[in-house]
């Protein structure tokens, strides 16, 4: 899990180098204290040496390394948890389908209240006929 950890640090250290890449910047200074945590963390575990601890702390440690990189996500990408969420979400029905985009179905038998017939229908009205008792000649309809 060190590797994990020096990717991580070492992204700070680009984001540091490079401040245009940041675009939450509260995002960013969140994952950099849980950076701070998790290396305290790490120490704490490697001082105390008791076995239970140090498997409690590694522990931690994991979920607060796999906080900060979605963080680091968030901040770099520009997106918030919400938005983050939801492509997630959307990602995981494009791996679960295969595809992009949701299926469409359109129903091709009959409608479910049963076909009308022609007569029913009320007769087709065509707009650029005038209106009965109105002469072609008299212009436009006013619209006052």
């Amino acid at each position: 899990m060190d590797s994990v950890a020096t990717a991580i640090i070492g992204f700070i250290f680009v984001c540091i180098v490079m401040p245009h890449i940041v675009k939450h910047r509260h995002q960013f200074y969140m994952a950099l204290v849980l950076m701070l945590v998790a290396m305290f963390g790490t120490g704490a575990a490697m001082i105390i040496g008791n076995q239970g601890f140090r498997i409690f702390m590694s522990a931690v440690v994991i979920i607060l390394e796999a906080m900060a990189v979605l963080l680091l996500v968030m901040a770099a990408g520009g997106l918030t948890a919400r938005e983050l969420a939801g492509n997630m979400v959307r990602a995981y029905e494009v791996m679960r389908r295969g595809e992009t985009e949701k299926e469409i179905i359109i129903p091709t038998g009959p409608a479910p209240g049963g076909k009308k017939d022609e007569e029913e229908r009320p007769p087709r009205q065509v707009i650029d006929e005038p209106r009965p008792g109105r002469d072609k000649d008299q212009g436009p309809i006013p619209f006052e």
